[in-house]
């Protein structure tokens, strides 16, 4: 009788493992392009006033878009309009200072990886990969981390060919059904959509910025979990956008900018957030929570986060999940705790 407990104990236990995800959108320490603009002490400071909540449930996965380039290069290669197009270069020890907040993976499939050129962008996998924080963007690129027990595949998307690319569908698909043969859990983290406070909607159709094509997120997102996708983690219009359950799996369509002292923080773009997130073995979501935090402006510390007492970026995301997607069975509670009670027939 003992030992059917002691199997039952060992069984439960393996069967209810689950992984937690901690995710944030566009991050970077600053930038020296076309002036310095970084955090104080040259990014050792980024994370000044979110460490805590960044690790405070100690995730399996800490993860973030990469917004920019890890270089000693000082001119950028794509040419630079001014009012429409940036450049982004950071301090060559950003990676150290991620790795140790504790980040272990970042996605730089993005429109700023190779602002300076390939050479740049080889520059910041080869600081990443000293301070073994892995990394994932360029076609045919994945991370596996296995925790638990557990195999996890986690892949960098964004509208670029040289990236893995969502805007060739049948490849993307191909590629997605390919990574859950061989993994448990399937996380893509998505850079995409258009720009700014007119693009806190998602919509099904094709979306732009300056006439360049960025396809249609929203029927991506779905192909993606269609195919074998687990978890969708989206970010590129630089505010929040809304999030819904779909056959199990989350999507949260934009996570804004976590960490941008280079970019603006007027409006709405000031609001972000940490999603955490714990799947089950199978990649099936199980509960999550929205951190919401606030950038600085205004002060040495702009546009590094910190934990927003009014909660608004909950309330924005509330709003946008009720009425972005009617049929969303996603709870998200004044305190930002996300549930649900299963699929909707």
């Amino acid at each position: 009788m003992k030992s059917l407990i002691i199997f039952f104990l060992l069984f439960s236990s393996a069967y209810c493992e689950t992984i937690i995800i901690n995710a944030v959108g566009d991050t970077m320490t600053g930038t020296y392009f076309p002036e310095k603009r970084v955090v104080p002490k040259e990014g050792e400071e980024a994370f000044k006033f979110s460490h805590f909540y960044l690790t405070n449930n100690k995730p399996d996965i800490l993860i973030a878009n990469l917004e920019g380039v890890i270089t000693p290069l000082k001119t950028p290669v794509k040419k630079i309009i001014p009012g429409k197009s940036f450049a982004f270069n950071m301090p060559t020890n950003t990676a150290k200072y991620l790795k140790e907040v504790g980040f272990n993976v970042v996605s730089t499939a993005n429109n700023h990886a190779r602002d300076f050129g390939d050479v740049g962008l080889k520059h910041t996998e080869e600081y990443l990969k000293k301070e073994g924080v892995f990394f994932t963007g360029r076609k045919g690129q994945y991370v596996t981390i296995e925790k638990k027990g557990i195999k996890i595949a986690i892949a960098g998307f964004s509208w670029h060919s040289w990236a893995n690319c969502y805007l060739n569908t049948k490849e993307a698909s191909d590629f997605i059904k390919n990574l859950k043969a061989t993994h448990d859990i399937v996380i893509i983290s998505v850079h995409g959509g258009a720009e700014g406070e007119k693009a806190m909607y998602i919509p099904d159709a094709d979306e732009y910025l300056f006439s360049e094509h960025r396809g249609n997120l929203y029927r991506f997102c779905r192909l993606a979990i269609d195919n074998g996708a687990d978890l969708i983690i989206g970010h590129g219009p630089h505010v929040v956008r809304g999030m819904e359950i779909y056959k199990d799996r989350l999507i949260a369509y934009s996570l804004g900018n976590f960490l941008t002292p280079a970019m603006s923080t007027a409006g709405n773009k000031k609001y972000t957030l940490i999603l955490k997130v714990e799947l089950d073995k199978t990649g099936k979501f199980v509960s999550g929570e929205i951190v919401p935090m606030k950038q600085h402006y205004g002060n040495i510390y702009y546009g590094m986060p910190y934990y927003d007492e009014e909660k608004t970026t909950i309330k924005l995301i509330q709003k946008l999940s009720k009425e972005n997607f009617k049929n969303n069975n996603l709870i998200i509670s004044d305190d930002g705790i996300l549930s649900y009670t299963g699929e909707k027939k």
